[in-house]
């Protein structure tokens, strides 16, 4: 908790007075451009500023850095039963993320809810934003719940009861079961299989991570800082990013362990992967009679679970 209070104390803003209706954050040689509704009060403002200073704070701690170098806010004005009823990612030159708010909420309200963490994550890679959707929301719903653990919004334990409720709903979804993942995913208005599509996205880079973090030369973490690094103003499709993750991880093509075979193995998969492998490698199980989550801290890869909650 001290490290996040000294990070916040880095983050430069731009003071706003009642008229001007944008705010900058800025981190190291990274920033945000905040742009506000011109219905929102003053206090408002002031209050959804702060929210993004702890998001903004939480993915450096979580990840070591912002998604991008440049990254643009819209907030607008809703009326809704939660904080912010929607969020959505528009890929540019400067990314931009807007934000549908109820600003009558409570500070401790938005600070609770993941949506800008989700929304934050999906810039972690530069996807065109369209086809094998599957792979940008599943690693956005992976990494709210990785940023939220590591920044101490709540415990490993949490963490993982998230991610295991996820991976139940996935399976629920059965109704397209005998379609291909790809297919399903890219055609949400029509499949409405959105937990099959996101949780198989989410089982797809856990598995990765897990892998790779075996391995010990790399994590998801690390060779996503490094395309970051190569390509965040490019806009690339999916296999060409888990082939360029291949080659940042020194993987040849379609080689056993690397990102594009196993990306080819869950596009094509006809029903939700099985989870329950990867769990029991890393110690995390479900136990009713227990109340919950349980670790086994004597399992194969117990050192790698205790590394995915940590931060970089």
């Amino acid at each position: 908790m001290i490290r996040l209070f000294l990070l916040l104390s880095a983050l430069i803003a731009s003071l706003t007075h009642a008229g001007d209706n944008l705010q900058r954050i800025r981190f190291d040689q990274q920033g945000l451009q905040i742009q506000y509704d011109r219905d929102l009060s003053l206090r408002q403002k002031q209050r959804l500023y702060r929210w993004l200073q702890q998001i903004t704070a939480d993915f450096v701690v979580g990840f070591g850095q912002l998604p991008r170098d440049r990254i643009r806010i819209r907030i607008k004005k809703t009326a809704a039963n939660e904080p912010v009823p929607w969020g959505q990612v528009n890929r540019k030159v400067t990314n931009e993320i807007l934000f549908l708010v109820d600003p009558d909420f409570s500070f401790d309200d938005f600070a609770s809810d993941w949506t800008a963490y989700h929304e934050f994550a999906h810039l972690l890679i530069p996807y065109r934003g369209s086809g094998d959707l599957w792979l940008s929301e599943g690693l956005a719903s992976y990494y709210q719940n990785l940023l939220q653990a590591r920044a101490n919004r709540f415990s490993e334990e949490r963490m993982w009861e998230k991610l295991l409720a996820g991976f139940e709903r996935g399976h629920e979804d059965r109704e397209w079961n005998g379609t291909d993942l790809e297919s399903v995913g890219d055609n949400l208005g029509v499949t409405r299989q959105n937990m099959r599509t996101h949780w198989s996205g989410v089982l797809y880079w856990l598995t990765m991570d897990t892998n790779l973090r075996t391995e010990g030369k790399h994590s998801v973490d690390s060779l996503l800082a490094d395309l970051k690094n190569c390509c965040q103003l490019q806009q690339l499709p999916a296999r060409q990013l888990v082939m360029k993750l291949d080659q940042l991880a020194g993987f040849k093509s379609k080689d056993p362990r690397g990102f594009e075979h196993l990306f080819d193995e869950y596009r094509s998969s006809l029903s939700m992967p099985d989870h329950k492998p990867v769990l029991q490698r890393l110690g995390v199980e479900y136990r009713s009679w227990f109340g919950g989550i349980r670790f086994d801290p004597d399992a194969e890869l117990a050192p790698v679970r205790q590394q995915l909650a940590q931060h970089p």
